[in-house]
């Protein structure tokens, strides 16, 4: 049925009504935020639709009287309410929308029009954006929690479901139609490349970073351990590579940056900087691959890679400067996108070892993760079949006999750490038996403060809880993502808040996240558009909000 012109203006005026109403109640609780590098130092959330707090006084006001005036109407017509409900939902998130995209026009004008932050009129629409931001930015701790914690909560919320008679997200068929969006899945990641790309740059414009300062902690130390090797002869080179920086535990990526030096004849600073945007592309494209065989939907894999180029991975990478680590994220993404591909298993097995022992020399850190998934995944697979799969023992064992061989020749025949041994490193270092009593604690930590607070993202954890809860663990592609979860989650209840910033950017959050607002074939395509383009304009500005931070620290 139709709706008449009469309820969408209902809508309208109830939408404004309680937007103006939410913005009253933010600034009468006094919601405390942390802005990116004031470490433990709040502020709180205040804010103005209308650039006077008078006159959003008074029109909250006259849009609440008015709305109560339709609604007595109504009643007193008998007419239902429920067309005039439903529509205001879409209304409202339209406001949303329309605050966002304009907040977002202000970010990319930003460097064309270098006023100082929040400091003009011009600023207006990207101030309201950042404090209805972060006055959910409390929930964020809490939800990181919960999406660690989603393996655990996902079998009691079914049976819960199943007790009380609820259809459960979780129910729905993991190869239903997904029109998550009209677009084509290859116009969104040619979209999500183009945007990787434009993130890692924007801090380095010129009117923004006219000394072309770094905007990555740790490029510093890429800038030196190249600039090492270069003024070595080839064979020096690899040896400092293999055996000098960090006993070895990057030796592949540091080789390749050699010879991107060597071939380019660009200067190491600049290769140390720049070489977050080949990485980003990587990572982009790695996210897609893993989605589209985990989640069997090209749109939603789409989704995914472009959320992936706004999300926590994209400011930690480049603010914190985790090359290696993202390196061997966006590698592993691969892997595990090979291993449950279904055609060729073995030779499916054979390119999973590859990558694996890629990862060994890439970043001695990530193979042990690596495995733990494998493992964990083979452990979900033999409770579903309630049996050890043959092929699954056969294709663990090569994985991880080519993976051992290759982490006993690191350190016999380079004299490099391996693997295991980088894993114990950090176990001993940053892991013991009374950090469960601080996992609250060191979250918040993590999320606040630590790595300015990139972490803060509620609406991003948000959606990647609620895809967890949809996840069908009867589905062998889910199973693999709730995989990547489980290891990260154990390790994270005896870790200290320090390591929480490598082990939670190894989270697949831009694949949840995309499932979450994944379409059941009997939703409207209208329904799910709305949802899907806040959530993507949510992130794009928190990310151009983290980068225009950095611009302003270094």
């Amino acid at each position: 049925m139709r709706s008449r012109a009469s309820d969408h203006i209902a809508a309208l005026v109830y939408s404004v009504a309680a937007l103006f109403s939410l913005v009253k109640l933010i600034n009468t609780l006094s919601i405390k935020y942390y802005p990116p590098h004031k470490r433990h130092y709040g502020e709180i959330v205040y804010m103005t639709l209308t650039g006077s707090h008078q006159a959003d006084t008074y029109l909250a006001l006259i849009f609440i009287l008015t709305a109560l005036s339709i609604t007595v109407t109504l009643y007193l017509k008998r007419r239902s309410l429920e067309p005039s409900l439903r529509l205001t939902t879409r209304y409202f998130i339209g406001l949303l929308i329309a605050i966002e995209a304009l907040a977002a026009i202000r970010w990319f004008t930003y460097p064309l029009w270098p006023t100082p932050l929040y400091s003009d009129p011009s600023w207006h629409f990207a101030y309201i954006e950042a404090q209805l931001f972060y006055a959910l930015s409390p929930l964020s701790p809490l939800l990181m929690l919960l999406v660690l914690a989603s393996w655990i909560i996902k079998p009691l919320a079914a049976s819960l479901s199943k007790s009380f008679k609820i259809t459960s997200l979780a129910k729905l068929r993991p190869d239903s139609p997904s029109p998550t969006l009209i677009l084509p899945s290859k116009l969104l990641l040619a979209a999500a490349i183009s945007l990787a790309i434009s993130m890692t740059l924007y801090p380095y414009h010129p009117n923004l970073n006219p000394q072309g300062l770094r905007a990555s902690v740790d490029a510093y130390f890429y800038d030196q351990w190249l600039s090492e090797m270069l003024s070595r002869n080839p064979i020096e080179a690899l040896r400092y590579a293999f055996m000098d920086v960090q006993g070895g535990s990057r030796p592949l990526h540091l080789i390749l940056l050699y010879a991107v030096a060597l071939t380019t004849h660009l200067p190491s600073y600049v290769i140390a900087n720049f070489q977050f945007t080949f990485i980003s592309i990587l990572f982009v494209a790695s996210t897609y691959l893993l989605a589209r065989e985990a989640l069997k939907d090209g749109r939603n894999a789409a989704l995914a890679a472009l959320i992936a180029a706004v999300s926590f991975n994209m400011t930690i990478g480049i603010y914190a400067g985790f090359a290696s680590h993202w390196l061997a994220l966006s590698i592993m993404y691969i892997a595990l996108a090979t291993y449950i591909r279904r055609k060729d298993s073995l030779k499916n097995a054979y390119i999973t070892a590859a990558l694996g022992v890629a990862l060994i020399y890439l970043y001695a850190w990530s193979w042990t993760g690596f495995i733990a998934i494998l493992l964990t995944y083979e452990g979900l697979n033999t409770i579903k079949q309630r049996r050890l799969s043959k092929e699954a023992l056969k294709k663990l064992s090569l994985i991880i006999g080519i993976g051992l061989a290759a982490n006993l020749a690191k350190t016999y025949l380079l004299s490099s750490i391996n693997s295991v041994q980088a894993g114990a490193q950090v176990t001993q270092a940053s892991c013991n038996l009374i950090q469960p009593i601080n996992l609250y604690k060191n979250l918040v930590e993590a999320t606040f403060f630590y790595l300015m607070g990139c972490y803060t993202n509620t609406p991003l954890l948000l959606a990647a809880f609620i895809g967890a809860l949809a996840l069908n663990l009867n589905d062998a592609g889910h199973r693999m993502l709730m995989s990547i979860v489980i290891p990260v989650s154990i390790i994270a209840i005896f870790s200290s808040y320090g390591l929480y910033a490598h082990l939670l950017l190894n989270l697949p959050i831009p694949i949840l996240a995309a499932y979450a607002v994944k379409n059941p074939k009997t939703q409207r395509q209208e329904n799910i558009i709305l949802p899907t383009t806040l959530l993507i304009l949510l992130n794009l500005n928190y990310t151009l909000r983290i980068l225009a931070s950095i611009t302003t620290y270094f």
